[in-house]
């Protein structure tokens, strides 16, 4: 862990920042769990590129704000906790009104920090490098990515259960809950709607655990397709983590 990096939890943080959560094309959102100084979030979201924008557009690619703490330079990260149907905007400075210099989808995975950090008001913006750019990023919707396990004999148990809905969308939130334990996220969302083939699927992300370095984690969740509905076949689940991971993939 890189010595200059102060991680806290703030899972408190996000039941709040939620309530007033604004859709993601007028830029609201929740706070981040990377670092702290806040208490409050702006979001960079957006299904597209606004085309009239509420605020002013800020092109200058000089940072704004005050500089912060980091994550240390050539982190591999990937997007969370963004909708099939939105994306992560890579920004030209660490504001929801920067310019926007591309948009990373809710699964991209090559996001890699330069070291630099920078705090607005209400949020954690990172420098890095996507897409064939370097921008900034809302803290609150990247993370590592650790390693991957099966929690489908963990949903069926906790579902007293195997878990079956009339929708592949009815399933995927059934099993967020079976698998959540009481544990109230910050935001759940599809991150791939579903598809189906020999067996159905989709996937979901769960992020803002009341954990200092588990963040949350992605469900890619398989069905069969019967005359009933859709019943559980599989889980394959990833974690999201705050800090980093160690050699065998897991949160440190």
């Amino acid at each position: 862990m890189h010595t200059a990096v102060v991680f806290i939890a703030v899972a408190a943080l996000i039941a709040s920042a939620c309530a007033a959560e604004e859709s993601a094309t007028t830029a609201g959102g929740p706070a981040t769990t990377m670092l702290v100084t806040s208490t409050a979030s702006t979001a960079s979201t957006t299904k597209v590129a606004p085309s009239a924008p509420t605020t002013t557009t800020t092109s200058t690619r000089t940072p704004v704000g005050e500089p912060a703490l980091g994550l240390p330079t050539g982190s591999l990260l990937g997007v969370v906790g963004v909708a099939h149907d939105d994306a992560l905007n890579l920004r030209a400075g660490p504001s929801a009104t920067s310019e926007i210099l591309a948009t990373l989808e809710p699964t991209e995975t090559a996001i890699v920090t330069t070291g630099r950090a920078r705090l607005q008001p209400a949020a954690i913006w990172f420098e890095v490098d996507a897409a064939d750019s370097e921008g900034w990023v809302h803290a609150g919707y990247v993370a590592f990515l650790g390693a991957t396990d099966d929690a489908t004999a963990e949903a069926v148990a906790a579902g007293g259960g195997v878990p079956t809905a009339p929708s592949m969308e009815e399933l995927g939130r059934g099993v967020v809950a079976a698998l959540s334990g009481g544990i109230t996220a910050s935001r759940v969302t599809m991150s791939v709607e579903p598809s189906f083939g020999d067996l159905a699927e989709t996937t979901f992300d769960v992020v803002g655990l009341e954990d200092d370095s588990v963040l949350g984690y992605r469900l890619h969740i398989f069905a069969d397709d019967t005359t009933a509905g859709f019943s559980l076949h599989s889980i394959e689940r990833t974690w999201f983590c705050v800090r980093g991971v160690d050699a065998a993939g897991l949160c440190v």
